[in-house]
């Protein structure tokens, strides 16, 4: 077991002295409007970029500016990539507009046999501070409701916590400087000192396939639909695993997966009444890593106007009137659009709901199931309810219209 918290590490003295004033310069910085950086000591910038999800690609060096523009591109692929540099014996992952350093799963994969603390915010001032070691989140608390901890240890920092002026007992939030209070925070766990200078030039760089999600800690039943809610509460263990591997089959089916070897494989142990565990590198945990890459590259085509047609067209002659090249050729985005969007979406999902269908308890692993095709595009979910509820209570295959509360 590792046992760092609170040790002076490379910078010493700064430990005990951080403040949010020594991170002023953080609210200029161009990372200030969404951003998660996560520190985890004693791993060299390849192992991290491995344990963020970027084991089927070699790390490249990119400087902050050519990332940015790779991840905004059509062309690229909107590829999610971290960014790492070293201070002293930490590796220091910096994501623009992410948040893979603030998840449970991910924070547990960084910190094994050691530990990994991040710092998180988003654009809708959303925050969350993380300190993990050995594989254990110990402590996470949300940055402006400090209040709201939990962890093996959601106390471990108090005194840090209240030293840099994230206190659990102010009345009011700390708007102003809650970003610069918690990177105080992070140097005073980790004894690191974060300048802006750690990002300039080339850093070590990778697209990354995010991690599998954790089990749902509760189920979305209870508010929506208190019939199903009730029937699942009622029905014994192996009735529960059924109604879990009917419903992934009906996605299994409609995604028009039932002729990939490794999806049905997964679902016939479902079918068999299996427990099972999914990870990461499995190979159905792969292909919903893989899946999930694909689906996101078709929103962000869906949301942004300059992947048209129309609009490569009007920047390569805005170009070529500059004189200059017309930069890269045109690509159809119709791939990603529409009916393939769907598609690809429903892929994903259905490969969810079978790794789901094999969660170690029966409850969760109808919960986590259905709740994963709650909302696939095209709107199955009433036929998938009709087939888990014929297995929860076979005397009414289809069961009463949903209810909500």
């Amino acid at each position: 077991m590792v046992h760092w918290h609170g040790l002076a590490g490379e910078q010493g003295a700064s430990v005990a002295e951080a403040t949010a004033a020594d991170y002023a310069w953080f609210n200029d910085h161009w990372l200030c409007q969404a951003f998660c950086i996560t520190l985890v000591r004693g791993l060299d910038e390849v192992e991290v970029l491995r344990r963020f999800g970027a084991e089927h690609g070699r790390p490249r060096a990119l400087t902050a500016t050519e990332a940015g523009e790779l991840s905004a591109s059509f062309h690229a692929g909107y590829p999610q990539i971290v960014l790492v540099a070293r201070a002293g014996g930490w590796a220091v992952a910096v994501e623009d507009n992410g948040w893979e350093g603030s998840r449970p799963e991910v924070l547990r994969a960084l910190s094994r046999d050691t530990q990994g603390v991040s710092v998180y915010r988003n654009v809708n001032a959303l925050g969350y501070f993380s300190d993990a070691v050995d594989g254990e989140v110990l402590v996470q608390f949300e940055l402006l409701f400090p209040q709201r901890r939990w962890g093996g240890q959601p106390d471990l920092l108090l005194p840090q916590m209240r030293a840099v002026g994230l206190d659990p007992d102010r009345h009011e939030p700390l708007y102003d400087d809650v970003d610069t209070a918690a990177l105080a925070l992070a140097e005073r766990v980790t004894g690191v000192h974060l300048d802006p200078r750690m990002l300039e030039g080339p850093l070590a760089a990778a697209e990354i396939a995010p991690l599998l999600d954790d089990p749902p800690a509760s189920s979305f039943l209870a508010g929506e639909d208190t019939a199903l809610a009730a029937a699942v509460k009622q029905a014994a263990p192996d009735v529960l695993r059924r109604a879990a591997a009917t419903a992934a089959r009906q996605a299994v089916q409609l995604a028009q997966l039932d002729h990939d070897p490794v999806v049905m494989e997964a679902l016939a142990a479902a079918d068999a009444g299996q427990a099972r565990q999914v990870d990461n590198h499995s190979a159905l945990g792969w292909r919903i890593r893989k899946w999930s890459v694909d689906v996101r590259r078709a929103e962000r085509v869906r949301n942004d106007p300059s992947a048209s047609l129309d609009a490569q067209r009007r920047e390569a002659s805005l170009l070529r009137a500059a004189g200059r090249a017309a930069g890269q050729p045109l690509r159809d985005p119709s791939p990603w659009l529409g009916r393939s969007w769907a598609a690809l979406a429903l892929r994903w999902r259905a490969a969810q709901a079978v790794r789901a269908a094999l969660f170690a308890d029966p409850r969760t692993a109808l919960d986590a199931t259905l709740q994963q095709l709650r909302y696939v595009p095209g709107d199955p979910w009433p036929a998938i309810r009709a087939a888990a509820f014929g297995v929860l209570r076979p005397t009414s295959a289809a069961g009463p219209p949903a209810t909500s509360d």
